[in-house]
């Protein structure tokens, strides 16, 4: 049994609700953050069992779409069959037609699978780095006006990527500033699951360490479990440090 992590979390479902966890990264192709997340629908389609909405994505996509879901995801294989035969597309992806593609996939997607009593929560971090194509796959989903769906972006700086996000319809930001010492204190010791007054000490160090910034606590807090500052104990069943 795996204890209790002090910081990360992984794709989930609760009830009927999916929860799709996904970031921008500048290393990786522009595209990675969008084949993940609907990789994830993929994955709650498939704990849902939602044949439903897998005979309507049949239905509503062409060929040449579903062989670009077979290269993101071989569980596509299985879900989603061409009409034609397939090796008459896998030779003729054109790279300069695959934001169109995916802004199609993508948006056909979210509005089959986001509903009411199935609402779709994504997260998307690391906006800042979002390229331009990347941008209108993004704003071709949120003009859909797709029910049960909402997006929750996270970026550090405005661009003009960004700044075309904001200015559709029913999108508010807020700024975040850094959490006083008592937040950071009750953060700790939720994570560690220990009393708040256990976790004053700690907490000290990692706000003036951190200036109360909620990403650099969490990677403190990783940082000290990788070098074993903070460990799980097994004997006593709690965190230490």
């Amino acid at each position: 049994k795996r204890p209790p992590g002090p910081a990360g979390s992984t794709p989930a479902a609760t009830g009927g609700c999916s929860f799709l966890t996904t970031r921008i990264e500048e290393s990786r192709s522009p595209f990675t953050a969008f084949r993940i997340a609907i990789c994830q629908l993929c994955d709650q389609l498939i704990r849902q069992r939602r044949q439903d909405e897998i005979d309507l994505l049949q239905a509503m996509l062409d060929d040449e779409d579903i062989v670009v879901l077979h290269r993101f995801d071989p569980r596509f294989q299985q879900m989603l069959k061409c009409k034609g035969d397939p090796l008459n597309y896998q030779n003729n992806q054109d790279r300069d037609r695959l934001p169109i593609k995916l802004q199609k996939i993508f948006r056909i997607c979210i509005q089959i699978i986001a509903a009411p009593e199935f609402p779709v929560v994504m997260f998307l971090d690391d906006m800042h780095a979002v390229d331009k194509d990347s941008a209108q796959i993004l704003k071709s989903v949120l003009q859909s006006g797709a029910p049960g769906f909402l997006f929750i972006g996270c970026y550090r700086q405005t661009t003009p990527e960004i700044q075309i996000l904001m200015d559709l319809e029913n999108t508010t930001s807020q700024r975040v500033e850094g959490l006083v010492e008592r937040d950071v204190n009750d953060i700790i010791a939720a994570l560690l699951s220990r009393d708040c007054v256990e976790t004053e000490d700690l907490s000290c160090v990692i706000w003036k360490k951190t200036g109360g910034n909620p990403f650099w606590v969490i990677q403190f807090l990783q940082m000290l479990q990788d070098n074993e500052s903070l460990r799980y104990s097994f004997e006593k069943y709690k965190w230490i440090w």
